[in-house]
């Protein structure tokens, strides 16, 4: 730390108490020339107040200490003691004018970040990071601020992670298992990965090998399987998979292979059955393009569209004899699917997911009956069976392919009220406003944590400006204008999607602090002091509304438009009494204590995807 000649005009302009010191004077600089509060206190020459000389303290504006030390003749020596504002020790140095000073740093629950020596601001010698938790996460050497020799890095059970050897610019880098098998190796370049690098497995096999430039893929890549059978083969262009790839089994046979360009499909792809057989195959760009998937005979087995890499649009199963089996329709990847008996009755509604089912599903008997509702699991990707012993479903044909027959897992239908988490039910944060809502004095931004098709709960808050376009002295005269806020906090009670969108009905509570001002026309009183009345309002409220969403269990833009009816108190404060000219002024203004406010408004928002709730059984 260095002292900033720009102190001298707070010196003069801030300039609290002088007190003599020997040939020292102590200076106090304050947050402001309003506060009593200190800000710095220090020492400087009588005979030269630009060097600092003796004890240095500064503060947080809650009077907690914020670092403390000593200089000499305008240098940090000594002991220095930084901290956080909530008063624990941040950092302390041991400062030599000769050898730099030696610095720890320290995490809020007191343990030591790092540790070592600066000089001139640059690390050197032996410096020791370690995690919050005070296990050691590396060590090793600088030199002017760069790493040298070795360095080790550790897990926090304190286990050796990497090794790497700087020379210079460059580092040899080798990364380990927490059991202490190789897990990679390559080299670093001032700071990222340039040159071959080279991944394993646990086993020791080889499961990735490519080069690496400026911290990104680039070239040829090869990936393997852990048996050591080659699991993929391409290219990289600065980071991102371009050109030709293909893509094999774990017995060598090939699984897939097209084109890709900035990692999206490009061109024509086609995939095999592990026998070679034609599994699917899709025309693309940019991604986007067709998608046809067979079954081993060569009959057409799934028809649909992918934009950007997910399933889109509308897509169609098939039975082997070319009935159909299902039909889903897509919104970036997650859709309604509902399957069919070969008769043509629904068989099986749910979700789909890129083709892997999500939630609760609904089975159907042959009679269009509901049989049941089942839950499919996946282990490893694949879905876990487990046979029904309902006999409704006892009846059905053989087993099907497992991309279109989930395991059945009967559960008992249970009653679902507003205030029952259902199962996968989506939950989203909707951000609202509506900024025409200035022409009539006010603007307000919304804030819902909405769980679908169930409960929404918003928090609204808005600035008054009445009116909010023209600035207070220039509002016509004798006509009041109005400045506050209201917070508003709303519960919705959501009914399930229709054709109109999603009707609700709730209740709010309304807090408003309005102050009123006015140009007055009389001179005198304009003179002597400024006249305003001021208003605290609560109110309660009934509202129904309807919530028109681009997608109900995705993100998009949403528009909610409501009406409703209520009751407040009102109570008015003001700075004068009895004065006709002000009164009159003011004619216009509700003063009466009991308030019966009518609800209407809109406002236009997006729902930002969350993460879906959890399951409940």
């Amino acid at each position: 730390m260095s002292y900033n000649p720009k102190h001298l005009g707070l010196i003069v302009l801030l300039f609290l108490s002088v007190e003599s010191l020997g040939q020292l004077k102590e200076v106090r600089v304050m947050f402001d020339s309003l506060d009593q509060q200190v800000k710095e206190k220090y020492f400087v020459r009588e005979d030269n107040p630009l060097i600092l000389d003796g004890p240095y303290t500064s503060f947080y504006l809650n009077g907690n200490i914020k670092s403390k030390g000593q200089y000499q003749n305008n240098k940090p020596s000594g002991n220095w003691y930084y901290y956080f504002e909530n008063a624990k020790l941040k950092m302390e140095s041991e400062i030599s004018e000769n050898e730099g000073g030696y610095w720890r740093y320290y995490f809020e629950n007191g343990n030591i970040s790092q540790e070592g020596v600066l000089k001139d601001g640059k690390k050197t010698g032996l410096w020791q990071f370690y995690y919050e938790s005070g296990q050691l996460k590396s060590k090793g050497y600088y030199k002017e601020d760069k790493r040298e020799g070795n360095w080790n890095i550790y897990y926090e059970d304190n286990t050796l992670k990497a090794q790497a050897i700087y020379e210079g610019d460059i580092a040899w880098y080798r990364e380990f298992y927490p059991s202490g098998e190789l897990k990679m190796e390559g080299k670093i370049s001032s700071g990222k990965s340039d040159s071959t690098w080279t991944h394993y497995y646990k086993n020791g096999n080889l499961k990735a090998v490519g080069e690496e430039k400026n911290g990104l893929k680039e070239g040829k890549w090869v990936y393997y399987h852990e048996t050591g059978e080659k699991e993929s083969e391409g290219t990289y262009e600065h980071g991102q998979k371009n050109g030709k790839w293909k893509y094999y089994y774990s017995d060598g046979a090939l699984n897939a292979e097209g084109k890709l360009i900035a990692d999206q499909k490009e061109g024509y792809w086609k995939l095999f059955y592990n026998s070679g057989a034609s599994l699917a195959e899709g025309i693309y760009d940019d991604g986007s393009g067709k998608y046809t998937e067979y079954y081993e005979s060569g009959k057409v087995k799934v028809k649909g569209f992918v934009k950007e890499g997910v399933n889109d649009s509308s897509w169609t199963f098939f039975y082997e004899d070319g009935s159909i089996e299902g039909q889903c329709n897509y919104e970036e990847g997650e859709g309604e699917y509902t399957g069919f008996y070969k008769n043509g009755k629904p068989k099986m509604k749910g979700k789909l997911k890129n083709g892997a089912k999500t939630g609760v599903w609904q089975l159907y008997d042959e009679k269009g009956k509901l049989a049941g509702l089942y839950k499919t699991y996946y282990d490893k990707e694949e879905p876990v069976v487990v046979e029904p012993k309902d006999p409704v479903v006892k009846k059905e044909p053989k087993k099907e392919p497992e991309s279109s027959k989930p395991s059945y897992n009967f559960k008992q239908r249970r009653r679902i009220s507003y205030f029952q988490a259902r199962i996968n039910e989506y939950r989203s944060f909707i951000l609202s406003s509506n900024p025409l809502q200035t022409l009539f004095g006010s603007f307000p931004v919304a804030l819902e944590y909405y769980y679908q098709e169930r409960l929404g709960y918003e928090l609204k808050v808005a600035l008054i400006r009445n009116p909010f376009y023209i600035a207070n002295r220039q509002v016509a005269t004798d006509v009041p204008y109005e400045r506050g806020f209201y917070i508003d906090l709303r519960q919705k009670f959501y009914f399930e999607k229709n054709i109109y969108g999603l009707l609700y009905f709730g209740h709010e509570i309304r807090y408003t602090r309005s102050t009123y001002g006015a140009n007055l026309s009389d001179p005198v009183l304009n003179r002597f002091f400024k006249p305003s009345l001021n208003e605290d309002l609560v109110e309660y409220s009934i509202v129904f509304g309807d919530r028109v969403m681009e997608s109900h269990a995705n993100k998009g833009f949403t528009l909610d438009v409501w009406g409703g009816l209520g009751v407040g108190y009102r109570s008015i404060s003001r700075n004068w009494t009895n004065i006709p000219a002000v009164s009159n002024a003011y004619r216009d203004v509700n003063q009466d204590p009991i308030s019966i406010p009518i609800r209407i408004g809109i406002t236009v928002g997006y729902v930002f995807k969350y993460n879906p709730s959890p399951l409940y059984n």
